[in-house]
């Protein structure tokens, strides 16, 4: 058997699919929408494959700083994984067909809602559903046969939450009791997805890993988080796991998620979503500074590459783990020539 064979095997494997998405008009219809997704999806995917990878120490000190945990915690980094496969292995389900069948929806609507009373747009997603004691009870969002409490409106439309990128909905309607209702069929694992106009509309930023700048040194991680890929991850993770939210105080942002303990870093989703566009960045060799010093390095020299790790500013750092790979095909050429 060649060496490059030999090698393919001992890659990590990708989880089976376990959930499927499927993705409304509203999205797919945006302009570079499938770049966003398959950028996201990718993220996870080069992630899971980095953590199956004991020789990737580079990604396993971003593991530690973000979430706490590093391969000698098995159980601890085995957590991170699970979440990241889960995501990784995601697959698409035929929009046309298998909404109801799906277990997460992805909806670019900017959440809309009907009015109240007798001039209720009746087609629109979500409705004010009424208390037959008096007063409306819910949102209800007809399509995925979801709920939304009155006291907090579907996220993109909240005015005390004006700025909101995205928000997945967990809340299900009840099951109706006629099998023929519009509403009755759906996956009882389902949840919805909404990507807010507020995300594609930030002006000045790249949205979109091809928009960055190919000279990402001194580039601080943060600066990613306006992707739309990142914004999908953050929504993904919450919705792969019912027992991952936004962890207060301060659940956004990379220096404020390093902040938390691994008890929290483990239950919040833009944990996930940076690491997994870490494994993306690193892709295109950069990432956070090893902090592995020649002799007779300063201890300003050392303090100012920790103080770059926290703040995480990128510098270039060339793939060791595929220098090897590289490296054992090229000795493999040579062996079997």
């Amino acid at each position: 058997m060649r060496f490059e064979t030999l090698l393919a095997f001992a890659l990590p494997l990708l989880a089976d699919a376990q959930r499927t998405i499927y993705v409304d008009k509203t999205c797919s219809d945006r302009t570079d929408w499938q770049v966003y997704l398959d950028e996201a999806l990718n993220s996870a995917k080069y992630a899971s494959a980095r953590l199956g990878n004991t020789a990737d120490t580079d990604f396993e000190a971003v593991v530690k700083r973000i979430f706490k945990v590093d391969r000698s915690n098995a159980d601890g980094f085995k957590a991170v994984k699970d979440v990241i496969d889960e995501i990784a292995g995601i697959t698409m389900v035929s929009p046309s067909t298998d909404l109801k069948g799906s277990n997460t929806r992805f909806f670019c609507d900017d959440d809309p809602i009907g009015k109240k009373g007798v001039d209720a747009d009746k087609d629109v997603r979500w409705q004010h559903q009424i208390n037959p004691n008096g007063g409306y009870l819910n949102y209800f969002d007809q399509v995925n046969n979801m709920k939304q409490r009155e006291a907090s409106s579907p996220s993109c439309n909240n005015p005390l939450k004006p700025n909101r990128v995205g928000r997945t909905y967990r809340i299900k309607a009840p099951e109706p009791k006629k099998p023929t209702s519009p509403f009755a069929g759906h996956n009882s694992n389902r949840n919805v997805i909404t990507l807010c106009n507020t995300l594609f509309d930030i002006k000045g930023v790249p949205l979109k890993i091809a928009d960055l700048d190919k000279d990402l040194e001194g580039s601080a991680i943060d600066m990613l988080s306006d992707l739309v890929s990142h914004t999908i991850l953050h929504e993904l993770a919450h919705a792969v796991r019912d027992d991952i939210a936004d962890v207060q105080p301060d659940p956004y942002g990379y220096t404020e998620i390093l902040a938390k303990n691994a008890e929290d870093a483990i239950k919040n989703a833009d944990n996930f979503a940076f690491l997994a566009i870490f494994a993306q960045v690193m892709e295109l060799n950069y990432s956070i500074p090893r902090l592995t010093f020649p002799a007779g390095t300063s201890d300003a020299d050392k303090a100012e590459a920790e103080e770059d790790c926290q703040k995480g500013y990128l510098t270039y750092l060339p793939d060791i783990t595929k220098r090897i790979i590289a490296a054992a095909k090229m000795l493999a050429r040579l062996f079997w020539a």
